[in-house]
């Protein structure tokens, strides 16, 4: 277990989704599930937003889904390899604020949430606003379990609005 060593997390991450990431994840999650990656390049523009929806193998579901937790410092100075697409850092540094989501279809939607209160989200924290160093500095036990109350909390309320605007 990683405890408040931040440079383990990674390691914890790839038992986590070697554990957990079903061996179909890549069949199911093709075209429905959508992962914010920052694509490092040797010319210009060196950091470019990536979007990765289409799976091939289980492999490609890991890399990119390891990639999307690759926080640099903490994962290395060298970006994540994920064959066949590139070298990626998480998408943190990528500017999401001005992407403008949208929708492929009339029954689609698209739910925008940030655990650090990001001003377009959708489901954020509204009572109170987790430091930037939870990231990496996981709180207390107590703390993690609070959060979580939180963001049920949010979510529920969120999804409460959102009967009572579309009447579903």
């Amino acid at each position: 277990v990683a405890g408040r060593n931040p440079f383990k997390l990674l390691g914890e991450c790839e038992i986590a989704l070697d554990t957990f990431l079903p061996k179909n994840a890549h069949e199911s999650s093709t075209s429905v599930l959508r992962v914010l990656l920052t694509k490092v390049a040797l010319r210009p523009p060196f950091l470019m937003g990536e979007v990765v929806s289409r799976f091939s193998t289980w492999s490609e579901i890991f890399c990119c889904l390891r990639a999307s937790c690759h926080i640099p410092l903490f994962g290395g100075f060298l970006p994540y390899p994920v064959p066949e697409h590139g070298w990626y850092y998480d998408g943190l540094l990528w500017n999401s604020l001005f992407v403008p989501w949208r929708t492929f279809g009339t029954r689609d939607s698209v739910i925008k949430v940030s655990a650090f209160g990001h001003p377009g989200a959708d489901i954020a924290p509204r009572r109170f606003v987790l430091p930037p160093w939870f990231a990496v500095f996981p709180p207390s036990q107590e703390a993690l379990e609070g959060m979580r109350a939180m963001g049920y909390a949010d979510a529920k309320d969120f999804f409460e609005g959102t009967q009572r605007r579309w009447g579903g």
